[in-house]
């Protein structure tokens, strides 16, 4: 059975809300309350966080956008988002 909290769900329905609206591989809340929207690439395409940081801002009106940024790592297959090449952008709804 599953023994998770009320406020537990909620939080995690959120996440995936916010995942949807973003169209987001990942999205994850710090302690501080901010969240964290990672997207991953092997290739850039011609995009950078600027392009996600405006997708959160248009997606997400009320969103403030704290920093947003871009972590590259050498391909390792089987690597957790967090650990391979993502684009990345922290906010506070």
């Amino acid at each position: 059975m599953d023994k998770k909290t009320t406020k537990e769900r909620e939080m995690k329905m959120k996440n995936n809300e916010i995942k949807s609206i973003l169209s987001a591989e990942m999205v994850s809340k710090k302690r501080n309350g901010n969240y964290i929207a990672r997207w991953t690439y092997f290739y850039r395409m011609g995009k950078d966080s600027d392009t996600y940081k405006e997708r959160v801002q248009k997606r997400l009106p009320s969103a403030v956008v704290v920093d947003c940024g871009d972590h590259y790592a050498n391909f390792n297959g089987g690597a957790s988002i967090q650990n391979s090449s993502h684009f990345w952008v922290e906010f506070n709804l």
